[in-house]
């Protein structure tokens, strides 16, 4: 089933556009809108593709009345094992990208976690209040709760593992250790099981971000 495409074609931006996650939204984005990818690494050179590099924790109010898309995702943060003493910044980074998608009125879509959850119930409800039970997981469940208080066009999208054998993915050593040690035939089967999480996720935060009547409803698969 093809993604939906807007009415006319819209202007989004995506933050993180050099993530795991964000770097797949980008060439599916740019089909059916003009896209700004945002990113804290240099700029890449991609065709119908506008690259800026930015300091999201920064006052991005300029930057979003310059560009003023009408749909923003915000794939940007801050994950286990890459720079674990830094992981409150995903709740400033959150906050500063909701006031300025608020302050021109475009719609936020935030990539979340199922971290926010302990995983102590076997299933969760939409409204299942957050219940997080370590660093990340809280640095999450905050860049939620500063979306929601910054913004009141804004959905999150809270994702399951996101893990894949591809270099960009850096991964926890812990992980990347026991990946290392699978047999061929386990790491065929594990490629095919996160491709096909990835492929929802993309998805799911694609629909979220050029739907109509987006809500608070929470997304995990």
């Amino acid at each position: 089933m093809p993604l939906p495409s807007p009415s006319s074609r819209s202007r989004l931006l995506i933050t993180g556009a050099s993530g795991y996650l964000g770097h797949r939204l980008v060439p599916l984005a740019r089909q059916r809108a003009d896209v700004l990818a945002v990113s804290r690494q240099a700029p890449h050179a991609e065709d119908g593709v506008e690259w800026l590099q930015a300091d999201l924790t920064d006052d991005l109010r300029g930057l979003f009345e310059q560009y003023r898309p009408d749909a923003v995702i915000h794939a940007a943060a801050i994950n286990p094992g890459v720079d674990d003493d830094n992981l409150g910044t995903n709740e400033t980074m959150s906050a500063r990208v909701a006031e300025a998608a608020k302050a021109i009125g475009a719609r936020l879509v935030v990539v979340s976690s199922d971290m926010v959850y302990a995983g102590s119930s076997r299933a969760y409800a939409d409204d299942a209040h957050p219940d997080p039970v370590n660093a990340y997981g809280e640095s999450k469940a905050a860049a939620e709760a500063a979306a929601l208080a910054g913004h009141d066009d804004v959905v999150y999208v809270r994702t399951s593992l996101i893990y894949g054998l591809e270099e960009i993915d850096r991964g926890t050593p812990e992980f990347d250790s026991k990946r290392r040690k699978l047999l061929i035939t386990l790491k065929v089967a594990f490629q095919i099981a996160t491709t096909a999480v990835i492929t929802g996720a993309i998805r799911s935060v694609w629909r979220r971000s050029v739907s109509p009547g987006a809500s608070l409803v929470p997304w995990t698969r």
